[in-house]
């Protein structure tokens, strides 16, 4: 709600301002016939930008987790290559890596199957999630070409690879869960 009042009031006194500034005399360009106008155009597109630009990353995290909020598991966000390193190849359990973005669509497909599975792997397993817009030296390293990318780990060298959405069975046998 509030980058809604944001985006609406930045919109409004840019709009406001353009139609103060504005030399239209016919009134036929909205945006800059006077400031009133201006303003309230400027309000509605702010609206819409935020509407459709303000979506923001589909799980939230706090100091390296994420909670999923079906499962109520936490998932480690890998930031660098030293987190990768201290989470995943020196991990003393199978690590699933999830890399994704979050304007991936067939990324957000795979997210529920990828918290489904963290919420079952008890201490068996961990699950990590990579977001390449924000570890691209990490998704660099791992040769990833295509997202969703998800590789698992074992004593720290890959032992599976697969690219695009799977089901946490295929997942799960991977990790020697079943």
């Amino acid at each position: 709600m509030t980058k809604y009042v944001i985006a609406v009031v930045i919109g409004g006194a840019i709009g406001a301002w353009m139609g103060s500034r504005g030399t239209c005399e016919t009134g036929a360009c909205p945006l800059t016939s006077n400031p009133y106008a201006g303003a309230l155009y400027g309000a509605v597109l702010g609206f819409f930008l935020a509407s459709t630009f303000g979506t923001g990353t589909p799980s939230a995290s706090t100091e390296g987790k994420s909670m999923s909020s079906t499962t109520n598991v936490a998932i480690t966000e890998i930031k660098n290559r030293e987190a990768f390193k201290l989470d995943v190849l020196n991990a003393p359990v199978p690590v699933l890596v999830d890399l994704w973005a979050p304007w991936c669509g067939p990324c957000r497909s795979q997210m529920p199957i990828v918290e489904q599975l963290a919420g079952q792997t008890g201490e068996k397993a961990r699950v990590v999630k990579v977001n390449v817009d924000e570890a691209g030296d990490v998704a660099t390293d791992l040769d990833v070409n295509s997202i969703p990318t998800l590789i698992v780990f074992k004593n720290g060298k890959e032992t599976a690879r697969f690219v695009g959405v799977q089901s946490a069975d295929t997942l799960s046998r991977a990790l020697g869960l079943q």
